[in-house]
């Protein structure tokens, strides 16, 4: 069994920046590592997904959590059954360094799929409460919806605190 002190050990072995939110989620093809490489300072920021093949951890997937118009981020990661089919997603979620500024991205990562869905929230709202959000490219189509409710949900969460 695969300690979140041993994933953490094995992630700095492929990170570039400094290792941040490790979880361990199980996929298809066994545990795996998913890591946020911090790489603030660059506004490069990004997640590793590692998996195992020969005995040994490889680097399988990454995705860019900085992004134009939104790097040198805060990211942290939490993990949800996205669309409750008993195999964890990640939710990272970046907050803005300018403090004047309460912009917001949250990535959603399937690692069965290695898929993406993204949104950017203002922190501004509807007359009714109801975060604005600005969704990403990668949040359409049918396939994302079970997605896209979890990212509204986070959003309305992130807006009460």
């Amino acid at each position: 069994q695969l300690t979140l002190d041993q994933a953490r050990k094995i992630a700095a072995r492929f990170a570039r920046g400094s290792v941040g939110d490790v979880e361990i989620v199980d996929t298809d093809s066994g545990p795996a590592i998913v890591v946020i490489n911090n790489q603030r300072k660059a506004g490069t920021t990004n997640f590793l997904l590692l998996q195992k093949r020969d005995g040994k951890f490889r680097l399988s997937a990454q995705g860019r959590l900085d992004a134009e118009k939104f790097s040198h981020a805060n990211w942290s990661s939490e993990l949800i059954d996205a669309d409750e089919d008993g195999f964890e997603e990640l939710l990272f979620t970046g907050k803005d360094p300018s403090e004047s500024r309460n912009l917001r991205r949250v990535v959603l990562f399937v690692p069965n799929d290695e898929r993406t869905y993204s949104m950017q929230i203002t922190g501004e709202t509807t007359p009714r409460g109801t975060p604005r959000i600005q969704w990403l490219s990668n949040a359409a189509g049918a396939d994302a919806a079970a997605y896209r409710t979890a990212l509204r949900q986070k959003a309305r969460s992130m807006i009460k605190k």
